[in-house]
């Protein structure tokens, strides 16, 4: 915050200097991700109803 203030942040130059590398099948499997998981967790949620769950 005190940086914020004085406007000496260099956090976005910081994040913009990562290098990023692309997944091979990370195009393929992102559309399907989130549905996979929250399946995943409905299924666990029922063998385990003491453990209640919600997206």
């Amino acid at each position: 915050m005190h940086d914020n203030l004085l406007c000496v942040n260099d956090d976005f130059t910081m994040l913009t200097t990562i290098k990023h590398c692309s997944l091979i099948i990370g195009r393929q499997l992102a559309p399907i991700a989130v549905l996979i998981a929250k399946t995943m967790m409905e299924l666990w949620s029922k063998l385990s109803p003491r453990k209640m769950v919600s997206f």
